[in-house]
């Protein structure tokens, strides 16, 4: 990569990364542009299951702390891999020049009309540009929500338990903000208890109508397989409890929200791990498309670069005086108390 002295503008540098989804891609061909952000693929890619998204790397004299490429193209994956449905994976981000990026980088031909897909493009520059305009705070919950959900998806496969743990965390990263779920819409209550309410309450209040089902439209219903996930599930993996019963895999199996089993007489509803990833990815979509979300913005869009400049950089402690411009070896850091 080549190197130059910092200036006062921020695109100097275009950052690049492959970006692999898991389930592949909707179309053949695409090119999206949410603010900053540029999205594109072509006929190849597709069929390779890649992407390439760039972005300007601000290295900057005004914003000395710089950048970090690769954690930010890892927060466009994790919006993605919630939209999308599907886990998404970036590779290692590479630097060009921003005058010579055409040249060097892939570039897919992006002359392809994409007015057939409007719909697509249009909620995904939604979606992106909201999460940008979002307070730091709530951007960078929602963003943690979006990874605990995509964890959710992988490591579900293989580990209910996991899955149901990583995906009623994706709802906690939101439901436990006091801006977002307020104090009057929970009531009195104990605090284990206020953080099971502030769960249901989220849900309830930002799962969209048209992705309810019948048995998301029954309020009794949803209501138990909602604390069923979160004292059975959630709460019983993390202070001891029991296992998550096999009867969430056949629920999903026969594509049922739960299944009805029979322990020591007594009939349960046991939820569909498929089932509540479903509510999971529709409730966080309801939430970022809402009044309350909207509140919740600013004038700017800069919240995703906020959210990894802390990631960027480690605060040391020199072990002896040091001059600015030099090269810091080991010997130069005091990283123990001795």
């Amino acid at each position: 990569m080549s190197q130059r002295a910092p200036t006062n503008r921020d695109d100097d540098f275009q950052s690049e990364a492959i970006l692999s989804f898991a389930s592949g891609l909707p179309f053949e061909s695409m090119v999206v542009q949410a603010g900053r952000y540029h999205l594109s693929w072509d006929a190849q890619n597709y069929a390779d299951k890649v992407a390439i998204l760039r972005f300007p790397a601000t290295i900057t004299s005004i914003e000395p702390r710089g950048c970090n490429p690769d954690a930010e193209a890892q927060l466009i994956c994790r919006a993605l891999s919630l939209y999308m449905a599907t886990v998404v994976t970036a590779s290692e981000s590479r630097f060009y020049d921003k005058a010579d990026s055409a040249q060097e980088s892939l570039a897919p031909d992006e002359s392809e009309d994409c007015a057939e897909k409007p719909l697509w493009s249009r909620g995904l520059v939604e979606l992106i540009l909201r999460i940008d305009s979002l307070k730091p705070e709530i951007s960078k919950q929602f963003l943690r929500a979006c990874k605990a959900y995509t964890l959710a998806q992988s490591l579900g496969e293989n580990d209910a338990a996991l899955g149901f743990l990583l995906a009623a965390v994706a709802i906690e990263c939101l439901s436990t903000q006091p801006a977002i779920v307020q104090a009057h819409e929970v009531g009195e209550t104990d605090d284990r208890q206020r953080t099971c309410e502030r769960f249901l309450c989220f849900i309830k209040k930002f799962l969209p109508q048209d992705a309810r089902g019948p048995d998301e439209t029954d309020e009794q219903l949803l209501d138990e397989l909602l604390r069923q996930v979160y004292y059975g599930h959630r709460s019983s993996f993390v202070h001891g409890g029991s296992e998550v019963p096999q009867a969430t895999r056949f629920a999903d199996r026969v594509g049922s929200s739960y299944f009805l089993q029979a322990v020591k007489g007594k009939r349960t509803k046991v939820p569909g791990l498929v089932w509540f990833t479903r509510i999971v990815h529709d409730t966080l979509l309801g939430f970022i498309d809402s009044d309350r979300a909207i509140g919740l913005c600013s004038d700017v869009n800069k919240s995703i670069r906020a959210n990894i400049r802390d990631q960027s950089i480690v605060h040391l402690i020199a072990a002896r005086p040091v001059s600015k411009g030099k090269v810091l070896s080991l010997d130069d850091i005091r990283y123990r108390e001795d």
